[in-house]
């Protein structure tokens, strides 16, 4: 049943009523405000899309034979005191998550000579390892998070100690 929205009588089978029937017209300057609505979006949050890019996970095993087929770099983003304790997949290069974050010394000469591969990114538990792969996707490069050491380790992958150095103090 199809009420007037005048007076609340119902509408005739046919439609019709004694009073007007008001149909329900957008308020003035509605259309204006729809098309500055999409107009932020794309303005504002379209371009954050690039900073949370998706990095896709990797197996362990997998990430070692892209990186033993010179095909892939394997890059611990934990610490210095962390690749000290606990040592380091064999292959990976140690590049710290917070120099990544912070003036990038050692992160941009190791990007700008190895663009043309993918990086694959590992920490303890594999949630640091996230966050640096999402940004180098939304630079975007081929990227891939490997998780946490010990996803390396209980794959069986070799391992290397890391000597206390004055820098890694």
């Amino acid at each position: 049943m199809i009420m007037n929205l005048k007076s609340s009588k119902p509408f005739g089978p046919n439609g019709t009523c004694e009073q007007e029937r008001v149909a329900a017209v957008p308020a003035p300057g509605f259309r204006m405000m729809a098309t500055a609505g999409r107009f932020l979006w794309l303005l504002l949050v379209a371009p954050l899309a690039a900073f949370g890019a998706e990095a896709p996970r990797i197996a362990p095993t997998e990430a070692a034979a892209l990186v033993a087929a010179d095909k892939a770099v394997l890059v611990d983003v934990r610490e210095p005191a962390e690749w000290e304790k606990t040592g380091v997949a064999r292959p990976a290069v140690l590049l710290a998550k917070s120099d990544f974050d912070g003036e990038q010394r050692e992160w941009k000469g190791f990007l700008a000579a190895n663009h043309d591969k993918k990086i694959i990114v590992y920490c303890r538990t594999g949630r640091r390892s996230g966050t640096v792969a999402e940004a180098l996707a939304g630079q975007g490069l081929d990227v891939a998070n490997a998780g946490g050491l010990q996803d390396w380790i209980d794959a069986g992958l070799p391992m290397r100690e890391v000597k206390p150095t004055a820098g890694n103090k």
